[in-house]
């Protein structure tokens, strides 16, 4: 039974991550069909997923076995994740291409989105101590 709640926080992540590729590949299809990517949806979806599903881990075991560092290890984790980040931004900047504003646009909403799913689930977990 404590796998499963030390695991949830995961499987939250993977699952709303999931749907909101979904969502957005239809968007982004209906909008923009013949765009092409610098990044695919699937490489951009794929690595902050995988980011973010670590991170929810991370948290999660660290929130069984010492919860007063949860908030900080949060902080540092998402700072790593920014500077990981960094390298499509990079990549963004040495590409002169049209279509690179949508594709920036759909970067940072993706970014956004994940950095919210990552704070409510951090959240969550600090509250539940309380």
């Amino acid at each position: 039974m404590k796998t499963l709640s030390k695991l949830r926080a995961v499987w939250e992540t993977l699952i709303l991550g999931i749907i909101t590729y979904i969502i957005h590949k239809i968007i982004v299809a209906i909008q923009w069909p013949e765009t092409t990517f610098l990044f695919s949806l699937e490489t951009i979806y794929m690595y902050f997923i995988a980011i973010a599903a670590t991170i929810a881990l991370i948290l999660s075991i660290l929130n069984e076995k010492n919860n007063y560092i949860v908030g900080y290890t949060f902080l540092a984790l998402t700072t790593i994740q920014m500077a990981s980040s960094y390298y499509f931004i990079y990549e963004f900047d040495q590409v002169a291409k049209s279509d690179l504003k949508i594709e920036k646009i759909n970067f940072f909403i993706i970014f956004v989105l994940f950095l919210a799913i990552e704070t409510s689930t951090t959240a969550r977990m600090l509250n539940k101590n309380q």
